[in-house]
C-alpha cells in the first residue's frame, strides 16, 4: 500500500514541477515576445512620425499654401500621437536604459516638430533634412541596441 501512495504522490510531484516550469517558461516567453513586439512598433512609428515632418518641412520650402500642407501637417500629429502613446508601454515595459533611449528618441521628434511648426509661423526656412536624418538614426541605432541588450537579441556585424 505504501509503495502505491509513494508512486502516486512522486506522479503527483512530477506534475506539479512539470506545470511551474512549464507556466514559467511561457511567462518568461510571453513578456520577452510582448515587449519586442511594442519596442519593434515604437520604431516604425517614431520612422513614420520623422518622414511625417520632413514632408511637412518640404511643403514649407517650396511654400505650398497652408490649406494644401494640412494633410502632411495631420500625418505629423496622427504620428506624434501614436508615439506618445508607445512610448506609454515602453515605459512601462522597458529596463531603465532602454527607456531612457526611447524617451531620448521622442523628445528630439518632439523637438523637430516644434522646431518645423516655428518656421511655418514665421515663414522661414527649416534646416536640411539630412541633418536632422543623421542625428535621428544615432538615436534609433542606440534604441535599437538597448532593447537588443535586453531582449538578448544578438544582432550580426554589417
Amino acid at each position: 500500500m505504501s509503495n502505491g501512495l509513494i508512486s502516486a504522490l512522486g506522479s503527483l510531484i512530477g506534475v506539479i514541477v512539470g506545470a511551474l516550469t512549464s507556466f514559467l517558461s511561457q511567462d518568461r516567453h510571453w513578456k520577452r515576445e510582448t515587449r519586442r513586439q511594442v519596442y519593434g512598433t515604437y520604431v516604425g512609428k517614431a520612422i513614420t512620425w520623422l518622414d511625417a515632418l520632413f514632408r511637412v518641412a518640404f511643403t514649407i520650402r517650396e511654400e505650398w499654401n497652408p490649406r494644401e500642407r494640412a494633410p502632411w501637417w495631420d500625418h505629423a500629429n496622427e504620428a506624434r500621437v501614436e508615439v506618445a502613446a508607445l512610448l506609454g508601454q515602453v515605459g512601462m515595459l522597458a529596463n531603465r536604459s532602454t527607456r531612457d533611449r526611447a524617451m531620448a528618441m521622442d523628445a528630439y521628434l518632439q523637438n523637430l516638430h516644434d522646431e518645423i511648426f516655428k518656421h511655418e509661423m514665421s515663414s522661414t526656412v527649416p534646416n536640411s533634412d539630412e541633418m536632422h536624418r543623421g542625428t535621428f538614426h544615432k538615436l534609433l541605432e542606440q534604441f535599437i541596441a538597448e532593447a537588443g541588450r535586453e531582449l538578448r537579441i544578438s544582432r550580426r556585424a554589417p
